[in-house]
């Protein structure tokens, strides 16, 4: 799939850019336990993994932050799941929005391959359908329909933002900056902005982008620096790993899940001397029980994993003085700004 966030690329759909320190958000992709290596499969729909979420919460909550937890159709008819999940909505230390893995979502009329484990390249009459069927499901089960979005494996199509708007969604977090997901049938996101971005001329669907970057010397050569790596040539010398070492060109992403401390840090710098306001880390909810994930397989990983996320936050917070921030609280405070600009 091209990168479908490239029509919004010219000027005019660019938010205006925030006044004061930067922000920080936190988007758990809040959904079902399954095998990543294996082929997708209808019946893994386990959600033990969600016994854990106050894990992560109680960090949030160590220093104000609300998290969104964008929840698939699993976890939304997880009714132990939701009643917590809602606890947190209830009393403003979270927001709950919506997250497609269609091939757990029902209507079941597509084929399960890779390729379609993307939404955006569901037919999009199926794909309104799934999410109006997820949708329904998490108005039932919370008291509130959704309308912050992100899309299962990232897969924004050409055709979702369309029907986001349809659908009532006033924020989409699908981008992924600095990563390119064409290998299975996704998007290529390698050269969306980090910035907040409108998708679409009426300024109704906002995109947060979820922060990653080509970082370093060469970043302006990444994409073709990372296609040279991973050739077999690149492969051979190790070339990922000595651009990395010597400062010239790495790719990162704003997450605990396959990247450490002194990365997130080396990241958030980064953009940071670029004039970047808005941060949004994230990770799937199933890291934070041991063995659901790659990303902590063991006891030792869990404990890595919750102290990357905290000493980021305290970094964040204390040596940058940042704040924190919500999707629909950035979304009212961009309108703010360009009302006071017109």
């Amino acid at each position: 799939m091209d990168d479908p966030f490239a029509l919004t690329r010219p000027a005019e759909f660019a938010a205006l850019p925030l006044p004061g320190p930067p922000r920080l958000l936190i988007v758990v992709d809040t959904e079902e336990t399954f095998d990543w290596s294996a082929p997708f499969d209808r019946s893994a729909t386990n959600t033990h993994a969600m016994s854990e979420v106050g894990r992560g919460q109680a960090l949030c909550d160590a220093v104000g932050l609300a998290p969104t937890y964008v929840v698939d159709y699993p976890v939304a008819s997880d009714a132990r799941a939701m009643e917590e999940l809602s606890r947190y909505a209830k009393e403003g230390r979270a927001t709950i929005g919506a997250h497609l893995h269609g091939w757990v979502c029902p209507p079941f009329e597509e084929d399960v391959t890779a390729a379609n484990s993307y939404q955006g390249n569901l037919p999009p009459t199926l794909e309104k359908r799934k999410l109006q069927f997820l949708c329904d499901r998490i108005a039932d089960s919370s008291g509130n329909r959704p309308i912050v979005h992100k899309a299962g494996r990232y897969g924004f199509g050409w055709g979702t933002a369309a029907t986001l708007i349809e659908l009532g969604f006033a924020v989409d977090m699908s981008a992924t900056p600095g990563f390119d997901l064409t290998g299975d049938g996704g998007p290529n996101h390698e050269t969306v902005s980090n910035a907040p971005m409108w998708l679409d001329a009426d300024r109704d669907l906002l995109c947060i982008a979820g922060t990653g970057a080509f970082v370093g010397g060469l970043r302006a050569f990444g994409p073709g620096l990372r296609r040279v790596s991973e050739n077999p040539a690149g492969r051979m010398v190790r070339a990922g790993g000595v651009l990395s070492r010597l400062g010239l060109m790495e790719r990162i992403r704003l997450s605990p899940e396959g990247f450490n401390l002194n990365e997130m840090k080396r990241l958030t710098y980064s953009l940071l001397a670029r004039g970047e306001k808005v941060f949004t880390l994230t990770y799937h909810s199933p890291s934070l029980a041991v063995g659901c994930t790659p990303y902590v397989r063991d006891k030792q990983d869990l404990k890595n994993f919750l102290s990357t996320l905290e000493n980021y936050y305290s970094f964040f917070f204390e040596e940058l003085d940042g704040q924190s921030a919500t999707p629909l609280g950035l979304l009212a405070e961009i309108r703010s700004v360009e009302e006071a600009g017109s």
